[in-house]
């Protein structure tokens, strides 16, 4: 079976329930994690046919990985404590995707 190109992966990911994030959202994400301006979160790797392919920025990459990591952390002290509802997760989970909302307005 043959790889997909990015233009039939792109058409997928429109055609499915929830479709891709779109650059501003991804632009806020960067923006909320880093605290630096979102027009440093993607690449223009390529532009065909009205759509248009990015890559995160290293910084991004390294934003995203850093807050996985935390997550994973808080996520396993809530499990050592043994709390089923993931306080302190949820808490991080809520206040970054607060952030990231108020990026984005």
């Amino acid at each position: 079976m043959r790889s997909a190109t990015w233009k039939e992966a792109i058409a997928r990911l429109r055609s499915s329930a929830g479709g891709p994030e779109r650059p501003d959202q991804m632009a806020a994400l960067y923006a909320a994690l880093t605290g630096e301006p979102p027009v440093n979160a993607l690449h223009l790797v390529e532009e065909c046919d009205g759509g248009r392919l990015y890559r995160c920025s290293d910084g991004f990459v390294d934003a995203m990985a850093d807050a996985n990591e935390l997550l994973v952390r808080l996520g396993d002290e809530d499990a050592a404590k043994k709390d089923k509802a993931s306080t302190t997760f949820s808490a991080q989970m809520a206040e970054s995707d607060a952030a990231s909302m108020s990026a984005a307005e």
